[in-house]
């Protein structure tokens, strides 16, 4: 969970900084304000959405679309963690540990500090929203036509939320023209909703709290909220005589972030934005040049693929029957990737099948699964540690009804012995039966010697062959697995 985790976190943070990056080349000076404003709620949304293409197939942004699109690929995996079918207890035990959540220090660290920021911003907004409605409950309201007018008692510049315009004590000192044009400006952003921009971005930012590029979003909105209310106002008259009250206006304080109002910081842009020309419509183009990079980017996140934590579980996926004649179907190339221990070659002699044999997908999980009488793929990993590796394999049929099959191999990291102890020993010690069996801690783990070391405890005569138990007790972020023998003894 951990790891899945932090790649959609990283997802995440690309796809934002890409976004934000995007409107600061290519948009941030334009007049299209509709438009922009459009972008940059996508901006906020889409890196949300983008990285779960990592787990959902998409038709045609697939690791199978770098390969020849002549057939509909499907595949089925063939883990190899189950890795001592003699000793059904030691597989229960390995099954038990593996199943259990391995989280690090570190890990629990790091989700601690992530919950503790969504806990603490998602108080802060309620604080925000409480202000607001503390606001409401203490200061008359009016009904007007389509909103509420508050009157404030504070010198504070005026800010409206939802369909509600807050007015100060400075406002009531305004000519009735200036009053107008500040209302007017107000309206706009209640028709058209800005206040739902922001409390969509303060609640996206509660969960991704970590963002950088949301402080970024948030000016570049507010920024075009009041470019598209200074627009509409500016247009009933000279801009001139409304660009010295902004100025005015932006030397009051805002009471309540979570709003539109005039502020210091963006008087300057504004004033700047309103004397300049409009943008062509040629320059409606530039917004295109989302599409190749949300296409790219969704290209990249659905060919990300992650080792799952579970990986050394037992498991199967089951082939589904292709809608061809039984029998029909042939072998062509036999590819294998991930491999660094053994090479394609030592592999493919090792599985037993070879181009132009008949496909059947039980056989090939037989070739690749253990077999007590012959040497399989399973045991030469399994003889050189690595406890946990797996198969998928993954077929892609041709129109000649010609199966391909692309064995991707998850190596993981050798495991070496641990401690090896012995439970349930009376007639001989632990060190005497230790003496007999071929393994010592510290060693690689290999299967074949773990199988030999149960045979040769069974024929010391003193403990019940049928009763040799192993528990391997694996600790993987250390690469290390304890081996412990139960042994019964004979009752005579």
């Amino acid at each position: 969970m951990f790891t899945t985790l932090t790649l959609y976190l990283l997802e995440n943070l690309l796809c934002s900084g890409l976004l934000v990056a995007l409107y600061q080349l290519f948009f941030k000076k334009l007049t299209h304000f509709r438009l922009m404003r459009y972008y940059l709620l996508t901006s906020l949304l889409l890196p949300l959405l983008l990285p779960l293409t990592t787990w959902i197939s998409l038709p045609f942004f697939t690791k199978e679309s770098i390969a020849p699109l002549s057939g509909i690929g499907q595949s089925f995996n063939a883990n190899i963690a189950h890795w001592l079918y003699e000793l059904p207890d030691a597989q229960l035990a390995v099954d038990q540990a593996a199943s259990q959540p391995q989280f690090s220090i570190v890990a629990m660290v790091l989700i601690g500090l992530y919950l503790l920021g969504v806990i603490y911003f998602m108080f802060a907004l309620g604080y925000q929203l409480h202000r607001i409605r503390q606001l409401l409950v203490q200061h008359k309201q009016e009904k007007q036509s389509g909103y509420w007018l508050v009157w404030l008692e504070g010198d504070v510049a005026p800010f409206s939320f939802f369909n509600y315009l807050f007015l100060g004590k400075s406002c009531q000192k305004m000519d009735r023209e200036e009053l107008d044009k500040v209302k007017q400006h107000e309206l706009v952003h209640i028709k058209q909703r800005h206040s739902l921009d922001l409390l969509l971005l303060e609640l996206i930012n509660v969960l991704c709290w970590f963002n950088p590029f949301h402080r970024l979003l948030r000016v570049h909105l507010q920024d075009v909220h009041e470019y598209l209310a200074d627009e509409q106002v500016a247009a009933k008259g000279a801009w001139q005589p409304y660009a010295q009250l902004l100025v005015e206006m932006s030397r009051m304080p805002l009471p309540v972030s979570l709003t539109t109002g005039f502020t210091a910081q963006q008087v300057g842009r504004r004033i700047r934005m309103m004397g300049r020309n409009r943008s062509g419509r040629w320059s409606l183009l530039r917004f295109t040049v989302i599409l190749p990079l949300l296409a790219s980017l969704a290209f990249l996140f659905s060919c990300l693929e992650e080792v799952p934590e579970n990986y050394g579980n037992v498991h199967s996926e089951k082939d589904v029957a292709l809608p061809t004649e039984a029998g029909r179907l042939k072998i062509g190339q036999i590819y294998w990737k991930g491999n660094q221990v053994f090479t394609d070659a030592e592999l493919s002699e090792i599985f037993g099948i070879k181009s132009g044999d008949p496909y059947d997908s039980a056989t090939v999980a037989k070739q690749l699964d253990y077999d007590p009488d012959r040497t399989t793929i399973s045991d030469l990993y399994m003889d050189q540690g690595y406890l946990f590796f797996s198969i998928e394999v993954k077929k892609q049929e041709r129109t000649d009804q010609v199966v391909d099959l692309r064995m991707n191999i998850i190596e993981g990291k050798p495991n070496r012995l641990g401690d090896i102890t012995v439970r349930g020993n009376k007639s001989m010690s632990s060190e005497e039966i230790l003496r007999e069996i071929d393994m010592e801690s510290g060693e690689l783990f290999s299967r074949s010697k773990l199988i030999g070391a149960q045979r040769a405890i069974a024929e010391l005569g003193y403990f019940d062959p049928q009763n040799v138990r192993v528990n391997p007790i694996p600790k993987r972020e250390d690469h290390v697995v304890d081996i412990e023998f139960v042994l019964e003894e004979i009752n005579e």
